[in-house]
């Protein structure tokens, strides 16, 4: 007796197109409601807090210039002006808002948001910069901002709601914030606490220029993983991250120097008493070069 495939394939058929349809609309809505959830993210948080953040590194900015520092021998030659604002308040404001809307921030902004709960007040020149008690707390701060920023251009490239002007003013200080957190790599605490602040406008000013911004993000997230898999830890590798960090910071250094001889002249001079290893350095260049030749 001959068998008919027709029925057959009729209701293969028929259940393939249903899986196909309840597959692709499944993908649809899932695509719709991560599209819903990170809009409401951007505009019940990550938007107001973003402004908040550069607020605040604007206002640090600020207070380090017109803030006598006497741990640079400042307290008799330095013209002390009147400060408006107090960083620390404009650090308040951006914990009150993620307290406010905790259920929109990520998991790493929720640790953070805790941590700050056992970190006090950074008053630049108050405290010695060697202390561990301003290293931690400035620390702290620069990657609860460095988060901030990071969130905040990512959730809008997957949106693509951003505008460029928008995108490279969020970037300037989200580089500004990568910087000083591969110099605390370094454990360059204080260039960072005496310096850093100071020459905030001409660093971020130096973002776009020979792919600093995406090699500071390269190598802050590459300290980042090796962070994260210390059971694993291997010298070789370490010394040779800290090698590319360092050759970017040296580059920066160079720039600023060029731009504004005091300032990189400074910097200069706070590298050189910091016990890198610039034959290591100088070294680890001459290879990156031979590389690139071939």
């Amino acid at each position: 007796m001959d068998v008919s495939w027709t029925p057959i394939i009729t209701v293969a058929g028929a259940f393939s197109a249903a899986f196909a349809g309840q597959y692709f609309g499944h993908r649809f809505t899932s695509k719709r409601e991560r599209i819903n959830k990170d809009t409401h993210r951007l505009q019940y948080l990550y938007s107001p807090l973003v402004h908040k953040v550069m607020d605040y590194l604007n206002e640090e900015g600020e207070t380090a210039q017109l803030t006598d520092n006497p741990f640079l021998d400042e307290s008799e030659v330095y013209i002390k002006l009147i400060v408006n604002g107090d960083p620390n308040e404009y650090f308040q404001l951006m914990r009150d808002l993620i307290g406010e809307n905790l259920v929109y921030a990520n998991q790493k902004l929720i640790m953070l948001y805790e941590r700050g709960k056992f970190f006090g007040d950074y008053n630049y020149g108050k405290i010695k910069p060697t202390l561990l008690g301003p290293i931690h707390t400035f620390h702290f701060r620069i990657e609860f901002c460095s988060e901030c920023l990071s969130e905040y251009l990512m959730i809008n490239e997957s949106l693509n709601t951003l505008s460029v002007e928008i995108k490279e003013e969020v970037e300037k200080s989200y580089f500004f914030c990568l910087i000083l957190l591969i110099m605390f790599e370094l454990r360059l605490h204080e260039l960072i606490l005496n310096h850093s602040l100071r020459a905030k406008l001409f660093l971020e000013a130096l973002y776009e220029k020979k792919g600093y911004f995406e090699k500071a993000k390269s190598i802050y997230s590459d300290f980042r993983k090796f962070s994260k898999d210390i059971k694993n830890f291997n010298n070789i590798i370490l010394d040779d991250l800290e090698a590319d960090a360092s050759e970017l910071i040296f580059r920066i250094i160079k720039d600023l120097k060029y731009f504004e001889p005091e300032i990189g002249g400074v910097w200069e001079e706070e590298l050189i008493k910091h016990p890198i290893k610039e034959e290591y350095i100088e070294n680890k260049v001459l290879e990156n070069l031979k590389i690139r030749k071939k």
